[in-house]
């Protein structure tokens, strides 16, 4: 069976989660609680190509994990305590967890500030995750192109004898959704 390139990183960032349950299941009853597998785990279930921000070039050639491997591997573990599921690590794992290719010396600044965390008050769901870059000035050089998923759910609305239509649009790449409504906006087929 062929996988489209989609199904592939879908399957990757599950694949982690599944390890990474895995890994909780054997720890979840020590105390204190902690998350002991190394955070790199990510660098050998997906592949780089699948998370790039933008791509190398001449003074930009460090790879750096905009939100770091050991933020996302806690917080994984973090979300299981809580009773999460694989499915829900897999699809905050996919939003967190990108590459943005900077200069050595933009890496510093990065890591003197933020190695292993986020800024204070910055929430995994719908904070910006290039948050620890931005807080030193850096932005991200000759970004890719994004390809936006987005997902129409038709709704009907029924009320004092009126009809009306709606769309909740789902979009991918901010991980946020909209109603809309067709009548004055149409986003959906």
């Amino acid at each position: 069976m062929a996988f489209s390139r989609q199904e592939l990183k879908l399957r990757a960032f599950r694949r982690a989660a599944d390890v990474l349950y895995s890994f909780w299941e054997e720890q979840k009853d020590y105390v204190p609680r902690s998350a002991a597998v190394h955070s790199r785990l990510f660098d050998t279930l997906i592949y780089n190509e699948y998370i790039e921000l933008n791509r190398k070039a001449p003074g930009r050639r460090y790879p750096e994990h905009v939100v770091p491997c050991a933020y996302i591997r806690n917080l994984a573990f973090e979300m299981y305590w809580h009773g999460d599921r694989p499915d829900d690590v897999a699809v905050i794992s996919g939003r967190l967890l990108r590459i943005a290719y900077i200069s050595a010396e933009q890496a510093r600044a990065v890591d003197y500030l933020h190695k292993y965390t986020m800024p204070q008050n910055w929430d995994p769901r719908t904070g910006s995750i290039t948050a620890r870059l931005e807080l030193v000035g850096i932005t991200i050089e000759e970004p890719l192109e994004i390809t936006l998923t987005i997902r129409c759910i038709h709704i009907r609305v029924m009320s004092y004898n009126a009809i009306s239509h709606f769309f909740l649009v789902f979009n991918s790449s901010t991980d946020s959704s909209v109603l809309y409504n067709p009548s004055s906006s149409p986003i959906c087929p």
